[in-house]
């Protein structure tokens, strides 16, 4: 005696299927119906958010063995800045030579401050999105976009990947 097939294994079914999921899926980003999974809280947000101060606390402290702990050994650093004839220039840091230079630095002197933060959070990894500018002690030195990547790591956020653009001009501040 033959068996049925499932309903599942006939293509027209299948179609009518898939047709009804999508039509479903548009009804719910229309209704503002989120899908399921870990949504982040502001909670998440929050802590992402003060993982990217305690870098830059601590490269005003120049607190080398804080730094080693918020970032990964395998950071990737990128900065992206124009060049005299106009074009971008894209360099690389390693963390020896990010943690050399913050920890040569004077004390105080490297002050850099961010705003309007945009945090994404999905699990255990998020990215933070923000201008940001930087002085060397009371002098502006550039400005520009900080993008952080993060992972969660034995419970506390941990830089992954940082990439930043540098203006030499002053850009728009806080509040601006």
């Amino acid at each position: 005696m033959r068996r049925p097939s499932s309903p599942l294994r006939r293509p027209r079914s299948l179609a009518v299927l898939c047709g009804a999921v999508v039509l479903a899926a548009g009804a719910c980003r229309r209704s503002g119906i989120q899908p399921p999974g870990p949504v982040p809280g502001a909670a998440a947000e929050r802590e992402v958010i003060a993982a990217a101060q305690r870098l830059f606390d601590g490269m005003r402290a120049r607190d080398t063995a804080m730094l080693r702990e918020l970032i990964d050994p395998d950071v990737v650093i990128v900065a992206s800045r124009e060049a005299a004839d106009g074009l971008p220039t894209v360099r690389r840091q390693g963390v020896a030579d990010f943690l050399r230079a913050v920890g040569g630095s004077a004390p105080g002197e490297l002050r850099e401050r961010m705003w309007s933060p945009e945090v994404r959070v999905d699990g255990a990894i998020a990215t933070l999105w923000a201008p940001y500018d930087f002085h060397r002690g009371e002098r502006f030195s550039h400005c520009g976009h900080d993008a952080f990547h993060f992972a969660r790591v034995g419970g506390r956020w941990v830089v992954t990947a940082l990439t930043y653009t540098v203006r030499l001009a002053p850009c728009a501040g806080p509040g601006a």
